[in-house]
């Protein structure tokens, strides 16, 4: 009877010392466990933060494209300007040209002619 229940005892005691070390590594695990998820964690909100500087700046590009395109295309506008004032300009002289050669055919043909190439001094010719 002594040496069965000292078997059952021994037995037992195995089995608690397994159970004992199962509890320890499934500590061990939950531990670990924690551990990957607080790095984990971290990790993510490592990479949140990262996103949202990253689209602030991302933003802050947008932002300055937006401006850089407005100074472009006011500029094509001041240039579009200046191109229209020019055709303008140069239209007028042609029409003033036009009508000076007209007025000069209609001096030779009268028979006048300007001595020294400006029509302040007329003499017959």
């Amino acid at each position: 009877l002594y040496s069965k229940s000292a078997t059952v005892a021994e037995s037992a005691r195995a089995e608690l010392s397994s159970l004992e070390k199962a509890v320890a590594a499934t500590k061990a695990e939950v531990y670990q466990g924690r551990c990957d998820h607080a790095l984990l964690k971290k990790q993510l909100e490592d990479a949140q933060a990262a996103t949202a500087q990253y689209e602030l700046e991302a933003q802050a590009i947008v932002r300055d494209e937006a401006r850089e395109a407005e100074k472009l295309l006011e500029a094509v506008a001041r240039q579009q300007e200046r191109a229209a004032r020019i055709t303008e300009q140069i239209a007028k002289d042609k029409v003033k040209r036009e009508a000076n050669a007209r007025k000069r055919r209609e001096d030779e043909e009268r028979g006048r002619s300007c001595c020294c190439g400006w029509r302040h001094r007329w003499r017959t010719v």
